[in-house]
């Protein structure tokens, strides 16, 4: 099973999952963390341990985002940068073949070039980073579930990714409203 292979995931809890990323990254950042721990584990554990059984596979893909989710709370700014940097790995690698690269050392590359970028990033620009990378983990995840056609999906993935960093940053407005 390759990266550009489905998930052996139902598309309604991926739907689901991307649902709670789009809106509510920022806020529930241990949930981005977690999540994207359990899709990284569920991705990269098709690609290395081929023919484990399903159910394995996914229960070892849980245990990874419960242990990401958990060093989350436990070391906030650590853990999202790491998720992000992760994040940021798999959205490039996803983007690499859009840039003409279509080897695995290429694809490979661009994983490490978009997940450095990443982390930096949420490092420097911690609320910004954070909201844009959850909302495009989001995004991604509802547009890699439903069945769309190819030409489609790219809009579908721009409209979800501005609503999801719009949600986001309204939902921060209220919070900080609230405070004052």
């Amino acid at each position: 099973m390759g990266m550009d292979d489905p998930l052996p995931l139902a598309p309604a809890a991926q739907i689901l999952a991307g649902l709670l990323i789009l809106i509510l990254g920022r806020r529930l950042f241990w949930i981005f963390v977690g999540v994207v721990g359990f899709f990284f584990g569920l991705q990269f554990g098709t690609n290395f341990f081929a023919g484990m059984a399903e159910w394995l596979l996914l229960l070892l893909s849980l245990l990874t985002g419960l242990i990401c989710g958990a060093l989350a709370v436990l070391l906030q700014r650590i853990a999202v940068a790491i998720a992000g940097g992760f994040a940021g790995g798999m959205l490039a690698f996803r983007l690499a073949p859009l840039a003409g690269l279509h080897t695995p050392e290429g694809q490979w590359a661009a994983f490490i070039a978009g997940g450095l970028l990443a982390a930096v990033l949420l490092s420097v620009l911690f609320d910004p980073a954070l909201i844009f990378l959850s909302a495009v983990t989001g995004a991604l995840m509802i547009a890699e579930a439903l069945p769309l056609d190819e030409m489609i999906e790219p809009l579908v993935l721009v409209i979800l990714l501005v609503l999801g960093v719009a949600a986001q940053i309204r939902l921060g407005s209220a919070q900080r409203i609230r405070r004052v």
